[in-house]
């Protein structure tokens, strides 16, 4: 509900929505005006098969980027095989400075698919490409197949005055996890988990080109934003440690915490005590 003063909002009431989990943000816009009496309703903008298109936008955990989409008509400029079902149009905005921004579909880099919106400032040009992510190093960085690439339609890049960068993009429904059927707009068959990266430069990478370490991210989501794009809720995915990396934490800590100091303290303390070869030993066995 809002009971509002400002100008051209009087009151407004959205109903039977349920928001559970933690929402960072979601964004709706609101149009209407004040008056005193019942005025006739504006229909909402629709697209060629009279579903109704709704602007949604989300800010994915950690505030580094801002999401925002809508419906688009199957017939965005892509090729013919991509523009069976649905489309959805995509914006992607940094909140901080960079000349790339990323966009992932996964709950981790590894395993993930990537939309990455480049800017050459030298050129003052940019692109958006897709990356298949295999792993957390460099070189499981992969360009998508040229079939994957085909889906992206309307790709636009801009870095504003500040060095925050924005880029658009078309993609088939399905890939963020929506309905593709024309009886339903965007009914979600599922929330999609996704990250973002935000660094100082990238190349467009061919199918033997290398990402160096000069493309790393300089900012990026340290947990994944599941978001429900059919309503816009957008909810923080809390990641289980991985056993393995507990158990490395643990016995990093066993050995330079504890192991380290207890073998220095029977190097100082207790040459007297226990004699030669006996501290040698023990400072030995604990090391």
């Amino acid at each position: 509900q809002y009971h509002g003063t400002t100008e051209g909002l009087g009151y407004g009431t959205l109903k039977n929505i349920t928001l559970s989990g933690k929402v960072n943000r979601c964004n709706v816009s609101i149009v209407g005006s004040p008056a005193s009496t019942p005025a006739a309703a504006k229909p909402p903008a629709s697209d060629a098969d009279g579903a109704v298109e709704v602007v949604m936008s989300v800010t994915l955990a950690g505030g580094g980027v801002s999401v925002s989409w809508k419906t688009a008509p199957a017939n965005a400029s892509t090729s013919a095989t991509a523009n069976a079902g649905k489309r959805v149009a995509v914006t992607v905005a940094a909140n901080r400075p960079g000349n790339w921004a990323s966009m992932s579909i996964g709950t981790r880099m590894s395993d993930a698919f990537a939309y990455v919106g480049h800017w050459d400032p030298d050129a003052g040009a940019g692109g958006v490409t897709a990356y298949r992510l295999t792993g957390y190093y460099a070189s499981s960085v992969n360009l998508a197949s040229p079939e994957e690439q085909a889906t992206i339609g309307d790709a636009t890049v801009s870095v504003d005055a500040g060095g925050l960068l924005t880029f658009s993009l078309t993609i088939p429904a399905e890939k963020l996890g929506v309905s593709s059927s024309s009886s339903s707009s965007s009914a979600a068959t599922a929330t999609t988990p996704l990250t973002w990266a935000i660094g100082p430069r990238w190349t467009p990478l061919t199918a033997t080109d290398a990402v160096d370490n000069g493309m790393e991210h300089q900012y990026f989501s340290r947990a994944a934003t599941s978001v429900d794009f059919s309503s816009g809720l957008a909810t923080e995915i809390t990641m289980r440690l991985d056993k393995r990396l507990a158990a490395h934490a643990w016995l990093t800590f066993l050995g330079w915490g504890v192991g380290v100091p207890a073998a220095v303290h029977v190097t100082r303390r207790m040459k007297l005590a226990l004699g030669y070869p006996g501290w040698f030993n023990w400072h030995f066995g604990i090391n």
